[in-house]
């Protein structure tokens, strides 16, 4: 009887350790595969603070929003910055796991993207942006102008390397993209080497706070923006292809919670600056 019983008690003991180690495969398997989360490497306040290869103290409000997205999957989040001009191609080979994307339909066949039941780009899990133009205060352009009319067939200043630059042609402006930074392409506004300056901002006042501070009264934002646009988190197709369930709650809480947050970073770097007097 006793060996019965010890024979049933062995058992018993490797049945729970094979459910034990069954339990922990299953955990192991669906949690998050840290994401390495690429963005460009130069100074775009207050959406990214610094240059250079890593994050920055204080980060900025587009990376600030990033882990927090991360978070809403319990995704283990790192960071790396690139120039603009790699990023899309180090996502596609997987260098990168996720970036920041101004997406257009055939990204589809490159990278993982949420759509909507018909198949199409799902702008209510992407942020939206605005193109403005900010322009010389003294020049005979009224402040509500439509942008595409008063500057049709004048240079227009962009960063380096944005994607904006095609559809922008498209519209009938010179494009002058060899200012890397919003600093840069102003300082070119106001000597005269370009007419206007094109920028995404989340908020069609982002910037002006920052502009007023640095360029006083010479500069002035058009109050209309030229376009509107969209920003999704892109994702490498094998990272999501190992993360999906992860990835699509972090889309979820982006189309849920984006927008408020990242207006409520921008007004606190706002603040911080305005505060420091850079």
């Amino acid at each position: 009887m006793l060996v019965y019983f010890l024979a049933f008690a062995m058992r018993f003991v490797l049945t729970l350790s094979t459910l034990a180690l069954l339990a922990a495969a299953g955990q192991a398997s669906a949690a998050c595969t840290p994401m390495l989360f690429g963005y460009m490497d130069q100074h775009r306040p207050p959406y990214y603070h610094g240059t250079g290869p890593e994050e920055s103290r204080p980060r900025g409000a587009g990376i600030d929003l990033v882990h927090e997205i991360a978070a809403s999957a319990n995704c283990p989040l790192r960071t790396t910055r690139l120039p603009l001009a790699r990023l899309r191609a180090a996502a596609q080979l997987g260098v990168l796991d996720a970036i920041p994307l101004e997406a257009t339909q055939a990204d589809l066949e490159n990278y993982a993207l949420p759509v909507d039941a018909r198949g199409k780009l799902d702008p209510a899990k992407a942020l939206r942006l605005h193109i403005v133009v900010y322009v010389r205060a003294g020049d005979a352009i009224l402040k509500d102008a439509e942008p595409a009319q008063a500057l049709r067939q004048r240079r227009l200043g962009i960063n380096h390397a944005v994607p904006m630059v095609a559809p922008l042609r498209n519209l009938g402006f010179k494009i002058d993209d060899g200012g890397v930074n919003p600093a840069r392409n102003l300082e070119k506004l106001v000597r005269n080497r370009i007419d206007g300056y094109a920028v995404s901002v989340s908020a069609l006042g982002d910037m002006d706070a920052w502009v007023a501070r640095n360029f006083g009264k010479a500069v002035m934002r058009l109050d209309k923006p030229i376009v509107t646009h969209h920003i999704w988190v892109a994702v490498n197709k094998d990272y999501f292809a190992r993360n999906r369930p992860h990835v699509e709650t972090m889309w979820n809480w982006l189309a849920e919670n984006g927008q408020g947050r990242f207006s409520k970073l921008i007004k606190k770097y706002e603040k911080q600056s305005a505060a420091s007097g850079i």
